[in-house]
């Protein structure tokens, strides 16, 4: 089965289903620290090791929900990729939101610019924006 005919209205897909594929491996395959460092924690947490397997086994999943969004785009099947997206992407904001929102020391440009970007993405596969 050929890839579909990429077009810009793909962006949106294929940088949401990359950023939770990659994203999630960092933690698996690199450090954890680094990973909670980049997510918006703070020193004082990322640094204590037991919070590591806890954010690792997380992103784990993460990872498996990235790779259904990229191989929906793989298969041509730009709807369904859509939709995982756009549920994804809501609700992991709002998540996001909630979790850094809860640890002291998270800058809230940092919150904002998770929560805003999370649902960009949403935005973009509720519209159907790969299946134009």
């Amino acid at each position: 089965m050929p890839l579909p005919t990429f077009r810009l209205t793909h962006l949106p897909v294929l940088l949401g289903g990359s950023a939770l594929f990659f994203g999630g491996l960092w933690p698996l395959l690199g450090s954890a620290k680094s990973a909670m460092l980049e997510y918006g924690y703070p020193e004082n947490v990322a640094s204590i090791p037991e919070t590591w397997s806890v954010f690792a086994s997380g992103n784990g999943r993460t990872t498996s929900l990235g790779a259904v969004v990229l191989t929906f785009y793989a298969r041509g099947q730009l709807a369904e990729a859509d939709l995982v997206l756009a549920i994804l992407s809501t609700w992991l904001g709002v998540v996001d939101f909630w979790v850094l929102m809860s640890v002291e020391g998270t800058s809230w440009s940092w919150i904002v610019f998770r929560l805003l970007s999370s649902w960009g993405l949403a935005a973009a596969g509720w519209a159907g924006m790969a299946s134009w």
